[in-house]
């Protein structure tokens, strides 16, 4: 395990350290952090979301990321 436990990953790496090995993941973490999420309220029944990313975001960081070879 790179990062140890969830826990760890969550609260305690350094940013620049996951940025390493994702950058994605690194945004994602530095978002969660921060309370830079999307709330969805539910509504009759349904449960609520949490996001991080708007759909357009997901699809420009991916398309922006290097892939494996």
């Amino acid at each position: 395990h790179t990062f140890g436990s969830e826990f760890n990953l969550m609260l305690k790496t350094d940013l620049d350290q996951i940025n390493q090995y994702s950058s994605i993941l690194a945004t994602t973490i530095k978002r969660i952090r921060n309370r830079q999420v999307i709330r969805l309220a539910g509504y009759d029944g349904e449960f609520g979301q949490i996001r991080v990313f708007e759909k357009h975001e997901l699809a420009e960081l991916r398309d922006s990321t290097p892939q494996d070879t």
